[in-house]
């Protein structure tokens, strides 16, 4: 019965081939920009190389200072960080790294600007990142301030113009630094590790014995397992009420650095950007992601009341073959699953297209540079969304017209009536 319905299902959709132009249109064309976003929202939230490790790690990176009159928010000072961040017992391990800054280097009379980034040795331990050449600069380095540096294949490319540069002097701003390694390209999105060139933390220009509450800095924490996220956050709550706030010069009263996973800093990004928030703060994933579940819901609304009412106009124009088939014994089941059939397989080819289609979008955007070096993928989890969503879309939007068809009586059928 099955193969019956589908092979008269691919007939019906070749005769009527505006309405089948129309319906495939629509369902491709919602699906690619649910399934190109999907992917754009894997890239940011989920576990990728070199961030490998994204699941069990945590990030300090603001500060919020409040007083009576003001409430500021910066970035992570290195006095916090080294007097109290360091402190930390829980964690397997911190990471500290000052964000990037974009300094220029000159191959003859050409001017690279190359985006830079000063880490400690734990920032390659915590991350997975592919050497193509030599490998990261060494806890010796860092200690000594040695003028070492890793940098990514287009750095290397553009500047030396061949492979094997391992043991090169590479200028920057003034700054002669020793190659030790070369790694893949990173791409922007990945923000915690993005660069052109990381160096030793030492080497950075910065007053380590100043006293501030503001400055440039990102901590990466590390958990031996999600469940010591509940255990570092405590521990860090306790070390922060220790911090002495005296030498502030914004009268602060109260100071507030919040540790959180990769998704709470995209979801309360999101909504400060709303208006719907005026701090970060340790959100509940879980409930922005029921808030995109249920804008991507609304987003397919239209399209799905819009499909629904072509069917139901499709299948009314067919209701002398409905009388017909009525009057020889056709069952309202029988019918009603023919036609579910038809709009199910419709939306499936049409879920394939958007497939195909956002794909050609995902390859266009990184092609085009507008997210350098970004690496999008369809993979199983988006295709398990895209696959849920088409076959939720095809009975959705091929019941209603399907079921009252179904109650149309054989002779009213053959009149073009509708009960």
């Amino acid at each position: 019965m099955i193969r019956n319905y589908l092979l008269v299902s691919l007939k019906v959709l070749m005769r009527k081939k505006f309405f089948t132009f129309v319906s495939l249109f629509g369902i491709s064309f919602t699906l690619a920009v649910l399934m190109a976003g999907a992917a754009f929202l894997d890239h940011f939230t989920a576990p990728h190389p070199p961030e490998s490790q994204l699941d069990r790690t945590l990030y300090a990176k603001t500060t919020e200072l409040k007083g009576e009159r003001n409430h500021i928010i910066s970035s992570l000072s290195w006095y916090i960080i080294e007097n109290y961040m360091k402190r930390m017992e829980t964690p397997e391990m911190i990471s500290v790294t000052r964000r990037p800054v974009e300094l220029p280097a000159f191959v003859g009379e050409r001017k690279l600007m190359l985006s830079v980034r000063y880490t400690d040795t734990n920032f390659w331990a915590m991350r997975s990142f592919q050497f193509v050449e030599g490998g990261p600069f060494t806890e010796t380095d860092l200690e000594n301030g040695n003028l070492t540096a890793v940098i990514n294949q287009r750095t290397r490319d553009e500047y030396f113009g061949s492979s094997g540069v391992v043991g090169e002097w590479l200028e920057v701003d003034g700054i002669r630094y020793l190659v030790t390694g070369v790694v893949g390209n990173v791409p922007l999105t990945q923000e915690e590790s993005y660069a052109d060139l990381w160096a030793p933390l030492s080497v950075a220009r910065f007053d380590r014995k100043e006293v501030r509450f503001f400055g440039d800095f990102n901590v990466a924490i590390l958990a031996r397992s999600t469940d010591d996220f509940p255990r570092i956050r405590d521990e860090w709550k306790g070390i922060l009420a220790q911090v002495d706030l005296s030498p502030s010069r914004h009268q602060a009263k109260e100071i507030w650095i919040p540790i959180m996973t990769r998704p709470e800093y995209v979801s309360t990004s999101m909504k400060m950007s709303l208006g719907l928030a005026d701090h970060y703060e340790e959100s509940n994933v879980f409930l922005f992601y029921l808030a995109l579940l249920g804008g991507m819901l609304l987003f397919m609304l239209l399209p799905t009341i819009n499909l629904v009412n072509i069917n139901l106009s499709r299948i009314m124009e067919r209701s002398s073959e409905i009388g017909v088939r009525k009057a020889f014994g056709a069952s309202r089941r029988f019918l009603v699953g023919q036609f579910v059939t038809e709009n199910v397989v419709l939306t499936m080819i049409g879920g394939v297209l958007g497939l195909v289609f956002s794909w050609v979008l995902l390859r266009w955007v990184e092609s085009s540079g507008l997210v350098p070096d970004a690496d999008f993928s369809l993979n199983l989890r988006v295709f398990a969304l895209s696959f849920l969503i088409c076959l939720f879309f095809g009975v959705f939007s091929g019941v209603y017209p399907a079921w009252r068809m179904s109650r149309l009586h054989p002779v009213d059928a053959l009149r073009g009536g509708v009960s």
